[in-house]
């Protein structure tokens, strides 16, 4: 059967949708109508992506947060050319989260964005140590973080992130440490209490399971 509907009707800008999520897709060629995502605030993409990305979202200047999570078998050259660009486009960015490995690896200490706010690295199985902690804390990104959401390997790192974060103003972190008793929430909290001045408040997180929260003032 032949359609008597005219091409233009394929032609859709959707300014009213402000969440967007854009899956990998593995097939190439598919008939799909140039639909248009011209006024998208918080976009969570999984990449590599395609052509067809640049097609339905020809600007991410409204782009309020982004949620990144990427396949294991690209390559970090791949990666990295896919996160400058997403960064580049989205001018008026403010939070930013990783959710591998892969999307993290030198990413986050090489970029240079002045709208971002606000980092959430806490993918899964995802911990930084003690070296890592410390090339987030110096970096562009690290410096004007306000709030952080991570995952360490000990309860220093906590400290040291407080003290070398110049803008941090909200840490929501969990601790892995094995073999002490810090691994506790309650005394890991009576400890930063110890180590931290008074105008940091530090409670258990309600947000996320297994977290503590400090404010800091």
């Amino acid at each position: 059967m032949k359609s008597t509907v005219t091409k233009e009707i394929h032609h859709w800008s959707l300014n009213s949708i402000k969440n967007l999520y854009y899956g990998y897709i593995p097939y190439k060629n598919l008939p799909l109508p140039q639909i248009h995502f011209d006024n998208i605030r918080h976009l969570d993409i999984t990449i590599p992506f395609d052509q067809l990305f640049h097609s339905l979202v020809s600007s991410l200047e409204q782009l309020d947060s982004l949620k990144i999570d990427s396949y294991d078998h690209m390559n970090t050259d791949n990666i990295q050319s896919n996160l400058r660009l997403l960064c580049q486009k989205a001018s008026q960015l403010r939070s930013l989260k990783l959710l591998s490995s892969f999307t993290q690896h030198n990413f986050l200490f090489n970029i240079d964005h002045s709208t971002i706010r606000e980092l959430n690295l806490q993918g899964p199985d995802i911990v930084y140590n003690q070296e890592q902690c410390d090339k987030l804390a110096y970096s562009s990104l690290g410096q004007q973080c306000q709030i952080l959401f991570i995952t360490v390997a000990k309860r220093t790192n906590i400290i040291d992130l407080v003290n070398n974060m110049k803008h941090l103003r909200s840490l929501i972190v969990r601790c892995i440490e094995e073999n002490s008793i810090q691994t506790d929430d309650e005394n890991l909290i009576e400890w930063l209490r110890q180590q931290l001045p008074i105008t940091c408040s530090i409670s258990k997180s309600k947000e996320v399971h297994n977290n503590i929260r400090l404010w800091i003032r």
